[in-house]
């Protein structure tokens, strides 16, 4: 799911938006493999479009 949120801007990002941030509220997966998928998407769109992610946890209500 991740990947396709991220991907649709990744085309569209200038380079004037190098400085800018993106904030991405998700909440926390149950397994490791979860969490590694979506840091590597972030760090894949981080490096080509030169914005920076901050990743903020939500917490899951039970």
């Amino acid at each position: 799911m991740a990947v396709s949120l991220l991907l649709p801007m990744m085309g569209t990002a200038s380079p004037a938006a190098a400085e800018e941030k993106l904030v991405v509220w998700w909440n926390k997966g149950y397994y490791k493999a979860e969490e590694d998928a979506l840091l590597a998407v972030i760090k894949k769109f981080e490096a080509k479009t030169g914005v920076k992610v901050e990743l903020s946890h939500m917490r899951r209500r039970t």
